[in-house]
């Protein structure tokens, strides 16, 4: 495809969809936030179960993206 064209490319690596820490197939996202059982994570913004976030510094951290020090 052209440049700057909304198509995907064979070259363009595929997106991955897959967050363990978030919605089921009963509460997707959205409900999650809306209802309080969840939030975002500081660095990846992905939707994080409040079970599974960790604090540091303020900041609300999925276990993937948590600072080391």
């Amino acid at each position: 495809m052209g440049y700057l064209s909304r198509q995907p490319t064979s070259n363009d690596p595929p997106q991955s969809t897959d967050n363990p820490w978030g919605g089921d197939e009963l509460m997707d996202d959205i409900a999650l936030l809306l209802n309080g059982m969840a939030s975002r994570c500081a660095t990846c913004n992905r939707v994080i179960r409040n079970k599974f976030l960790q604090e540091k510094e303020d900041k609300l951290y999925c276990p993937d993206h948590i600072p080391k020090t």
